[in-house]
């Protein structure tokens, strides 16, 4: 059998082993273990680092910041004339910038008293986060963002379809402390609300409180929907409850966030409903009005 092979060689920071070791007991409490952030040089990097290595010192769970070196492009005629002395200064700025998002990463470590490890690697930035989210038990990226160039902005809606784990989506704009005391978790009984709620349940275990929503169920007059799931989810030491609301001439992904702000909420759980064309994610009508209005941070899978 072939061994496996990093097919992208990484940089890491010396906070990083690859030596195994028994987990102490006071870590098997089923939370998540390890989690990736993506680093960058972006608007929503700041906030997207301060709430990942808050929410890694409550899980308990390792960090591990990634950061993709996007290797510069000159159309040919220009690399003809320049030669390769303009490639190596524009790979130099590319480094000087790392450096930059090296000294953040550490910054938001010392602020939470968090160790995070920093890797960084050139690539494309799907590709370096594509690899390590399927190493990792989830991985925070920041909400959408359709104004940036390029697929720059859209690493959340790609993560999500193709990526095989969770992924933990932080609002573009606002603090979030981490701390999940409240989950919403959205409930229609298919395959990816199914997926999302078994993803989730390291954040469930250590909720205070977590609700389980339904919107515009059939046949809720006969039974209250969510109730088999919360069962499901009580024998996983879980205490949900049961609720329904209805859209009332809203599209459900309005009424959820609606209901989320009711409720106090300070994370979703829902599954991501679409399919993936040619690298570019295409949503569903709910997820694509949560990815673009969410107001608290979201657990997404498909």
């Amino acid at each position: 059998m072939t061994p496996f092979r990093n097919p992208s060689p990484l940089r890491r920071s010396p906070e990083g082993s690859a030596a195994g070791a028994a987990a102490p007991a006071a870590l098997r409490d089923g939370g998540f273990r390890d989690l990736v952030v993506h680093a960058g040089g972006d608007a929503g990097a700041p906030a997207r680092l301060a709430f990942a290595a808050r929410f890694a010192r409550r899980q308990g769970a390792h960090l591990v910041a990634v950061n993709a070196l996007v290797e510069p492009t000159l159309p040919p005629s220009v690399r003809a004339l320049a030669g390769t002395a303009l490639m190596d200064t524009m790979r130099e700025h590319v480094r000087d910038a790392a450096t930059g998002v090296r000294k953040a990463v550490e910054a938001a470590g010392k602020a939470e008293g968090v160790a995070i490890e920093y890797r960084e690697a050139w690539g494309a930035p799907i590709d370096i986060a594509l690899l390590h989210a399927r190493h990792a038990d989830a991985t925070i990226v920041s909400q959408p963002d359709r104004r940036a160039p390029g697929a720059a902005g859209l690493l959340a809606e790609q993560l999500v379809m193709e990526a095989g784990r969770p992924v933990l989506i932080v609002p573009g704009a606002g603090d979030y402390a981490g701390e999940a005391r409240h989950v919403v978790c959205a409930w229609n009984g298919t395959r990816e609300a199914a997926r999302a709620m078994a993803d989730a349940l390291p954040v469930l275990r250590k909720a205070a409180k977590v609700t389980i929503l339904s919107i515009d169920p059939p046949g809720a007059a006969k039974r209250l929907p969510g109730a088999d799931i919360a069962l499901h989810l009580a024998r996983h030491g879980v205490a949900a409850e049961a609720s329904t609301t209805y859209a009332d001439g809203m599209g459900v992904g309005d009424a959820l966030l609606s209901r989320l702000a009711d409720l106090g909420a300070d994370m979703l759980v829902m599954g991501a409903y679409g399919h993936s064309r040619a690298r570019e994610a295409v949503f569903g009508g709910a997820t694509r009005d949560v990815l673009d209005r969410m107001t608290v941070p979201v657990l997404m899978s498909h």
